[in-house]
């Protein structure tokens, strides 16, 4: 899933992915 995410949108996985470090 993470694979398909970062291929469709991989900014928004970035974006996801900082949201989690920042929390």
């Amino acid at each position: 899933l993470e694979v398909t995410v970062r291929q469709t949108r991989p900014q928004e996985h970035n974006w996801a992915m900082q949201v989690t470090a920042n929390e």
